[in-house]
């Protein structure tokens, strides 16, 4: 059971006005006895305004800008109309500062957002004891490191939630799972809310997915951690409603405490039928719907959830998260990237049709004089063809010393399109199969005459690159004749190589394991071990033979052990370790 304690009327005022922006009548503020929840993340991105009935001290619905009538060549974000090229106001970049160079794109329809990407020193720091990192409030990545006892006593120290902090850390609340803090001299833990030095997290869902915002799709958060959308889920013509709590379907609401949802029409508490059986979708504060994606059986036990006075209900849950468990942790949705990018071997296969293991020489007979690239060994010396490297916009790369294990050396391209301005209303880029740099332009009427391309509902041009949704790893080039049905063996479709071993090999084979992103095909980044890592025993048998094992440091884990950590990355996300595939570990940011 949890206990509650009761607090003061005016802290639930104040804390009425936090959640919602309103302030309130005396009248509205003496029929409150407990604060409001605060408002789903998307309202407060899109400029949703919480609407306050007399007599009520919560918001029941908002009123949101439209959406899904914005003019389909343009982009949208925190107020503002962007034309096609148009770059991120200064204001509106510094809010974003992790995905700089933003550009209004009209490649798709409708038009979207295309931002560089910054890969942080501190990602790759293994992550010294006695050494921290300092950040501004705006910045993405460390301003300074600083290392040494001694110069960490002569630094501001704050406690959050009873653990040390020094100055210019940033400190992320577990009761305020969207803000984060900095420490600073002064900071004050008895609060988070209206501190100074906390602030809330950006999600950018305008930036990220102004296309899917446009065309009516709605947000899935993962299960109770309800800041930014893990993904979203879009109309299609088989979705129907869930009637709930109406024994009349005729039974309708006020059409301001409806969610609208592509043809449908949804009262307070209606649902969406899904076809992921762990995602539920419902209108529980209009006027958009928004989905959760329940939690695997391991965090729902970890939480403890299941009451042992509630036997049906517990009965429930178990089938519900057996579902979920078998898509989100055994099924073959586990990452394999990086091991068809080492040419490693499976070998054996599960019941769910996934290999036992992999078999990695780069790996497990790793020669440090050597590098290792694509299922090649290179001498010192030795280069490896430009055109196995050319979709990474490196050229002349070869294999030279180094401590602690030999590395790459390459030089770098420049495409002459990432410097000038480029007419998105008229012209196309085209390519040529896995190139860095575009063959060329084709503009105006030329490019009209081009032939088209459809691949899940967007339409591309002759040369034009395309990217499958529903596999991230795999892109192809608009030529005539394509079919979206053939993807698999069109020959102008191809298989994402990551480059990690060109430019990560110390974290690679240096003993770490890769972390994936939701929606991105190679790793992110690797992780490396620590020496506070300890292993968290999932409900598998241990392996008798070692091969079916995975090793992280001085760790051994068994299939469906997990690390037990608590990290949180630079935008907030937390990143979760497991063994599931031997030789190696996998994290994933969520």
């Amino acid at each position: 059971m949890l206990l509650f304690s009761s607090p003061t009327v005016d802290a639930l005022f104040d804390r009425i006005r936090q959640c919602t922006g309103v302030q309130l009548t005396h009248s509205q503020e003496r029929a409150c006895d407990e604060p409001c929840p605060a408002p789903p993340k998307h309202y407060s991105e899109l400029g949703c305004k919480p609407i306050v009935e007399e007599g009520q001290c919560c918001p029941k619905r908002y009123e949101c800008p439209a959406l899904t009538d914005r003019e389909g060549n343009k982009c949208y974000f925190n107020g503002n109309i962007y034309p096609a090229g148009g770059k991120l106001a200064p204001a509106d970049q510094e809010m974003n500062s992790c995905s700089p160079a933003c550009f209004c794109t009209n490649l798709t329809m409708p038009a979207t957002f295309q931002c560089a990407s910054i890969d942080c020193f501190e990602f790759q720091d293994s992550g010294a004891e006695d050494c921290i990192h300092q950040y501004t409030q705006h910045g993405c990545c460390a301003e300074n490191t600083v290392c040494g006892k001694e110069n960490l006593k002569k630094l501001a120290q704050c406690y959050l939630e009873d653990k040390l902090y020094y100055e210019g850390q940033r400190m992320y609340p577990s009761d305020e799972p969207c803000k984060s803090c900095l420490c600073k001299p002064g900071f004050d833990n008895s609060t988070i809310v209206d501190n100074p030095h906390c602030h809330e997290t950006q999600c950018g869902l305008e930036l990220h997915a102004g296309d899917r915002i446009a065309m009516g799709c709605i947000p899935i958060y993962f299960g109770n951690h309800r800041c930014c959308p893990i993904s979203w889920k879009c109309p299609a013509d088989n979705d129907e409603v869930i009637i709930d709590g109406r024994t009349d379907q005729n039974d309708v609401q006020e059409p301001n405490m409806q969610c609208k949802f592509g043809k449908l029409t949804l009262n307070k508490g209606d649902g969406i039928t899904s076809d992921n059986k762990c995602v539920d979708c419902k209108c529980t504060v209009p006027p958009l719907a928004h989905c959760i994606q329940r939690a695997d059986l391991a965090v729902l036990q970890s939480n403890g959830v299941v009451e042992s006075n509630c036997n049906e209900m517990r009965l429930v849950i178990i089938f519900t998260v057996t579902l979920c468990s078998v898509v989100a942790v055994f099924g073959c949705d586990v990452p394999l990237v990086h091991y068809k990018t080492m040419k490693c071997t499976p070998v054996g296969s599960r019941p769910d049709g996934c290999p036992e293991r992999y078999d990695c020489p780069s790996i497990t007979a790793h020669d440090n004089s050597k590098c290792y690239f694509n299922g090649k060994t290179y001498s010192i010396s030795e280069s490896i063809p430009n055109a196995e490297i050319t979709q990474f916009c490196s050229v002349a790369c070869y294999c030279r010393a180094a401590n602690p294990v030999a590395k790459f050396r390459c030089g770098h391209v420049d495409c002459a399109e990432f410097f000038h301005r480029f007419d998105y209303e008229n012209c196309v880029r085209q390519y040529d199969g896995q190139s860095c740099c575009s063959s060329g332009t084709v503009c105006g009427k030329e490019r009209d005459k081009l032939a088209t391309c459809e691949l899940e509902d967007e339409i591309y041009r002759e040369g034009q690159r395309m990217r499958l949704r529903d596999n991230k790893c795999r892109t192809c080039i608009c030529t005539a004749g394509f079919s979206q049905n053939v993807t698999d063996t069109d020959p102008n479709c191809f298989d994402t190589i990551c480059g990690f071993e060109l430019f990560g090999e110390k974290h690679v084979y240096g003993g770490g394991i890769p972390v994936f992103k939701q929606d991105v095909c190679c790793p992110w980044e690797w992780r490396t071990p620590k020496e506070t890592d300890s292993v968290v025993k999932g409900s598998g048998k241990p392996a008798t033979d070692p091969k079916l094992q995975c090793k992280y440091g001085n760790l051994t884990l068994n299939v469906g052990d997990s690390l037990d950590i608590q990290q949180r990355e630079a935008d907030g996300q937390k990143m979760s370790c497991s063994c599931q595939i031997p030789p190696l570990m996998h994290c994933m940011l969520s």
